[in-house]
């Protein structure tokens, strides 16, 4: 067991004499910052096996009592092998390829420090600017400001595109470094987001044409023959994919048509 790790906990059988097939290696992905330790317990009455001398005297224990093993006393790379008259244990710590779907780790990945770095230029132009200053602003005198929206469908929509002109008329919005949304308000980002250079454009066009997008008989749309089969195929997918299928599934699908038309 290693707690904290993706797996948790882990078994493995162990033959009786040398003749035995050896068991196949258990894997334990951890976070090295968090230091954590193996947790060694055999179901049988059977000594505990000692390690080399490499591993350091603590990791050692009698008879009856579970071993726990420091992982950060492991040396990386290296093999380490605990001996014992009926088998050995096999220990090897590696790290983890560079290209991990979830990164481990509280700081900023380098990408987002890039981004930062390069946003803080903009922010700084757009203070000095709005402040009167007379000095540049040095980069540890930057704020990171961030916009933060909540949900609320259509209305949080159109409300969200408001809101942005509003701080765009104010010539704050190259001030802002992020902004975060909820449901109604994602569907405003994602929509921005198709376009990389919309907060250097007139927003006031933009509401205009989710206004009246928004105030268009959309029944005739969403609920064609067409659609209900797509919307069917959908929701057959996400089912084979494991998920249980609710109405909130088919009500996303049916906004996907009223806010795209596709």
């Amino acid at each position: 067991t290693v707690k904290g790790s993706f797996e948790e906990t882990q078994r493995a059988s162990v033959g009786c004499d040398s003749r035995s097939p050896l068991p196949d290696p258990i894997f334990f992905h951890y976070a090295k910052y968090k230091q954590p330790s193996l947790d060694v317990v055999l179901t049988k009455k059977t000594k505990l096996p000692t390690f080399c001398s490499c591993v350091p005297h603590r990791a050692r224990r009698s008879r009856g009592v579970p071993l726990t093993l420091p992982l950060k006393s492991l040396p990386s790379e290296w093999e380490v092998v605990g001996e014992h008259r009926k088998f050995d244990l096999h220990f090897k710590v590696k790290k983890c390829q560079e290209d991990l779907d979830v990164r481990l780790g509280f700081d900023l990945c380098a990408q987002e420090q890039d981004f930062i770095s390069k946003r803080k230029k903009v922010v700084a132009a757009a203070l000095k600017d709005i402040l009167q200053l007379e000095d540049d602003l040095q980069d540890n005198e930057v704020p990171v400001v961030a916009i933060m929206t909540t949900g609320g469908g259509t209305r949080a929509l159109t409300a969200m595109y408001a809101h942005l002109l509003s701080v765009q008329e104010l010539n704050v919005l190259d001030c802002v470094s992020y902004i975060t949304g909820l449901s109604g308000t994602t569907w405003t980002m994602s929509n921005l987001y198709e376009d990389p250079d919309w907060s250097q454009k007139d927003l006031k066009e933009t509401l205009n044409d989710v206004r009246k997008h928004v105030l268009k008989n959309k029944f005739f749309t969403c609920f064609a023959p067409n659609r209900l089969k797509y919307y069917l195929k959908e929701l057959c997918q996400r089912e084979q994919e494991g998920h249980r299928i609710c109405f909130t599934d088919l009500w996303g699908l049916i906004i996907e048509t009223m806010l795209h038309e596709k």
